[in-house]
């Protein structure tokens, strides 16, 4: 019986083939490298005539050294545009991670034409092998570059975040920061979300139990019985005296697994702040969000989490990269307030008039610069750019938001 034997494929890598290469042109013949190399012949003419590209991959480390095959990408302008971004990017020695290079790569596609263009998980690590970046510290970066990372932002923010089980009521977020005056509040009526500030920007036991408390008052004139599942930390006490709300405690380190809300908000939250720095960076101007940017944000945020997503307890491995970005930031006391903070509690807790009569502001914001307020004339103007931008890309649902702004400022 005869067999016919197929030769196993012996994928090499680019470094591989480059070494090759280069001992080809010191004049050794493809027949003495393929006895030494274990590689037929013919597989070493054949990288001979690609000498040139294979040379230029190596060498501008266009691909990972490891890689075997060399496809390119569907979209190569998306590519091509995405890695000179970064390389920019990088150049300016900034930090960039998975989901900032996916909201790039979307937006680099839709100025490119390419509607049916989706970054995903998988099409970023192509991307990654494709031009050799690898995962720094804190950062991404081509493969060999000297990374510096940049200073982490001191500017922390604890948010408290409720609904019920179905999703179909999510209460209003509770956002605690520490400034208790900001002056980016000066010229504004109405805060989107609770606030309240604290020296540390904590949650503490008693900006816990205030928040409780109020909630339990509404849901007793509501006439409603209220199951409320919190996570086992110190600065969430029991709550006595309550009648329409029965507070339950997770067991300690299982708030991630059974109730991810939080992390579900700061996905989205995390999508949009990132956004908000690409359009500043392809404006090419620095931008700081102020306390009063970042609420709407989680107002925005908020609002975009479906009950759906709430019901189905989103999976966390999915948005690993937004999630774990702050996750060794203190949020809560946790037994460990000193006197300090018991003193600024206490004195944050009483009325501080100026000379003026006015509140006193925090020190901390005293230099930051309110923009002025747009008049009704500009706002009009604003919207009509919008009106065109929804025509354009044919979403009806942003010309009947426009309307209903437009209504609200005429009436």
């Amino acid at each position: 019986q005869e067999l016919s034997l197929k030769r196993k494929l012996d994928n090499q890598t680019l470094e591989k083939k480059y070494e090759i290469i280069q001992q080809l042109e010191k004049g050794t013949k493809p027949a003495h490298l393929s006895r030494q190399h274990g590689i037929p012949a013919n597989t070493i003419s054949g990288w001979k005539k690609k000498a040139d590209v294979i040379k230029q991959m190596y060498e501008k480390s266009v691909f990972d050294p490891e890689r075997k095959r060399f496809r390119a990408a569907v979209h190569k302008d998306v590519d091509d545009a995405l890695l000179q971004w970064f390389t920019n990017t990088r150049a300016k020695n900034l930090t960039v991670n998975g989901p900032l290079l996916m909201e790039k790569a979307d937006i680099l596609a839709a100025k490119l034409g390419h509607s049916d263009f989706k970054a995903s998980q998988g099409w970023l690590d192509r991307f990654k092998k494709r031009h050799n970046i690898t995962q720094m510290h804190k950062t991404m970066a081509f493969r060999g570059e000297a990374c510096h990372g940049g200073k982490k932002s001191k500017d922390r923010l604890t948010v408290l975040v409720a609904a019920n089980m179905d999703g179909s009521q999510k209460l209003p977020l509770y956002v605690i920061g520490k400034s208790k005056t900001p002056r980016c509040f000066k010229q504004t009526k109405v805060l989107p979300c609770d606030y309240d500030g604290q020296s540390r920007a904590w949650i503490t036991g008693d900006l816990f139990s205030a928040w409780v408390k109020k909630w339990d008052r509404k849901f007793q004139a509501e006439k409603r019985k209220v199951a409320l599942i919190v996570d086992n930390c110190r600065a969430h006490p029991d709550v006595p005296g309550l009648k329409a709300i029965t507070i339950f405690y997770l067991p300690p380190n299982t708030t991630s697994k059974l109730q991810p809300m939080d992390q579900v908000l700061k996905v989205y939250y995390r999508k949009m702040l990132m956004r908000q720095y690409l359009l500043h960076d392809e404006k090419k101007a620095q931008y700081t969000p102020s306390l009063l940017d970042a609420m709407n944000f989680l107002r925005s945020a908020w609002n975009n989490v479906k009950k759906e997503t709430i019901t189905n307890s989103i999976t966390v491995q999915e948005f690993r990269d937004y999630i774990d970005i702050d996750k060794d930031v203190v949020t809560c006391t946790d037994g460990m307030i000193t006197d300090e903070d018991i003193i600024s509690s206490v004195q944050s807790a009483q009325p501080s008039i100026s000379a003026c009569g006015n509140d006193n502001e925090d020190e901390e914001d005293a230099d930051e610069d309110l923009e002025p307020i747009p008049s009704a004339g500009e706002v009009i103007e604003m919207l009509q750019n919008i009106r065109r931008y929804g025509s354009f890309v044919g979403d009806e649902t942003v010309l009947d938001s426009i309307s209903n702004i437009e209504a609200f400022i005429f009436k």
